[in-house]
């Protein structure tokens, strides 16, 4: 892909990404407070409404993705950004997380495991959030990165950047599951896992060290293949220029 060199459509990209998942994140949670779609779960209150989505990947995918895209607009505007926030890393950590929430989501509509596709706000929501906006973050990924680095250095040195928020997901999902074990109140609609193959009761404790391995390994493998990718377009775009 050609450089994307036009600074307009570079900040409308990043408000794009800054406004899009913020907006299905409250759509998301208001409506779910007031017009619950899951079965045999009472209405929510918004307190509780929050404490359900919190629990999900897609959530906290979609505040990194946001913050992102509003620290980036910001520099667009101003250049006040550290390169840490405007680099092609984490340009790279975003793109491999938007990836996988979009293959996840896939995956699990496939199989029939949408929660609550059965809604307008939902499907509205799904779909903004899981398919436009990664689709849009990789071809934007390709237009505008110009930095390079080499499979083996980015491997050694920066791919465990993209496995920091999923960490703390990852933290944050354990620990909500130990507290819950202690919460006596069986009414109270909180569910311990988001999804089946991390808990322990159903699949079993290998399983879901297993499951939680592969899903955190998934992160620096696919953030390595897309900086890889990455440099075969900026090598395309170098032989390309040189012939012109």
């Amino acid at each position: 892909m050609k450089e994307l060199k036009n600074k307009k459509i570079v900040f409308l990209f990043y408000l794009f990404v800054t406004i899009v998942p913020i907006f299905c994140l409250l759509l998301d949670y208001f409506m779910s407070s007031i017009q619950p779609v899951e079965m045999n779960v009472g209405e929510y209150s918004i307190d509780k409404s929050l404490i359900n989505q919190l629990i999900y990947w897609s959530v906290w995918s979609s505040i990194d993705i946001c913050i992102f895209g509003l620290l980036n607009a910001i520099n667009n505007k101003h250049n006040n950004m550290p390169n840490w926030i405007t680099g092609k890393n984490n340009f790279t950590r975003i793109t491999a997380e938007s990836f996988i929430l979009f293959v996840i989501w896939i995956g699990g509509l496939a199989g029939g495991a949408v929660v609550g596709f059965n809604s307008w706000y939902k499907i509205t929501k799904s779909i903004l959030e899981h398919v436009l906006v990664p689709i849009i973050i990789i071809i934007f990924y390709f237009l505008i990165n110009n930095e390079r680095f080499s499979t083996k250095i980015y491997f050694k040195k920066y791919s465990w950047f993209s496995l920091i928020v999923v960490s703390l997901y990852s933290l944050f999902v354990i620990s909500r599951a130990i507290m819950i074990q202690f919460y006596d109140n069986n009414d109270e609609p909180f569910s311990q896992f988001p999804y089946d193959q991390m808990n322990p009761s159903i699949v079993g404790w290998p399983l879901v060290i297993i499951f939680f391995i592969l899903f955190l390994s998934s992160f620096v493998a696919i953030s390595t293949l897309f900086n890889w990718l990455s440099n075969i377009n900026l090598k395309y775009r170098s032989k390309k220029n040189n012939i012109a």
